[in-house]
């Protein structure tokens, strides 16, 4: 196999300016604004802003982003690597990429249950995917066409008991293309997250993630196929036995699921770890 041997470089230099201001304890702004300068494509500028009210009087705050990015190809898809499987493309332009969100957080009985519903949309142009050549040789293109995400987050916090703590989060997303569905991008994924210290020494934590249907391009037939959902099951607990020395242990993937993230490759089997933190006193 003749690798490239070509030596290429790129230059990009970039300057930014931010803003950040809490007025009266309840509205937070954010503001910064980016120039790169290129010599390998045009110049560009971005931008993201945002704002955070805690309105007076409630448990309630609201919040709201936006912002533009830009991400450069890659050496590899601009340059290529292997003249007989991969071809790079000299002609590529950076993808482009604008987005929003806007949520509202809820304490509820002080702060034992806080709330976050989120509403997100962003919009992607330029994005560089692969193209299969005859001779199975493969090239990076640039999408004539955009690819649209949208969808909501759910997250929360609780506190049911001084010495138990839980997180957790729930995402739906509507990912498209021109083609379709995109591809590993789950409909549904969600995670939970639960710590509780048994003494002032002992902690255990159970932590839960799902993964939805998902699609992706089998390379035999270049068709989309689906993949199956999948939910993980982790498991820890770790043990203080001095001031400086603290032993742990957890297991991932529990139960041994079988599941893949890419299609034809299996994710990891069940692992389990165990080990010691040392902590200097100095550091106390």
């Amino acid at each position: 196999m003749a690798l490239s041997a070509r030596d290429e470089s790129r230059t990009l230099n970039a300057i930014g300016l931010q803003y950040r201001a809490e007025i009266a304890d309840q509205l937070n702004l954010y503001a910064t604004v980016r120039h790169d300068d290129n010599d390998a494509f045009q110049d560009v500028d971005t931008w993201s802003v945002a704002a955070s009210w805690s309105i007076p009087g409630t448990d309630t705050r609201l919040h709201a982003s936006s912002g533009t990015g830009v991400t450069n190809p890659t050496f590899i898809e601009q340059f290529g690597f292997d003249p007989a499987s991969f071809v790079g493309n000299a002609a590529l332009v950076p993808e482009e990429s604008l987005g929003w969100d806007f949520g509202v957080e809820q304490k509820i009985l002080g702060e034992a249950l806080v709330v976050d519903l989120t509403y997100f949309e962003s919009d992607l142009q330029n994005e560089i995917f692969t193209s299969f050549l005859p001779g199975f040789i493969a090239t990076p293109l640039n999408s004539a066409s955009d690819s649209n995400r949208a969808g909501w987050e759910l997250y929360f916090t609780s506190a049911p008991a001084d010495n138990i703590s839980i997180v957790g989060s729930w995402t739906q997303l509507d990912a498209t293309e021109p083609a379709g569905v995109e591809v590993r991008r789950p409909e549904e994924q969600g995670s939970l997250d639960a710590s509780w210290h048994i003494t002032g020494d002992v902690k255990l934590n159970l932590g839960v993630t799902y993964n939805g249907v998902m699609y992706d391009t089998d390379f035999a037939t270049f068709a989309r196929t689906r993949l199956d959902p999948y939910t993980l099951i982790r498991f820890g607990a770790a043990w203080q036995m001095t001031d400086q020395i603290e032993i742990y242990g957890r297991v991932e993937n529990l139960l041994d699921e079988d599941y893949q993230e890419v299609i034809g490759y299996n994710a990891a089997p069940q692992a389990a770890y165990i080990g010691l933190r040392f902590r200097d006193e100095a550091s106390k």
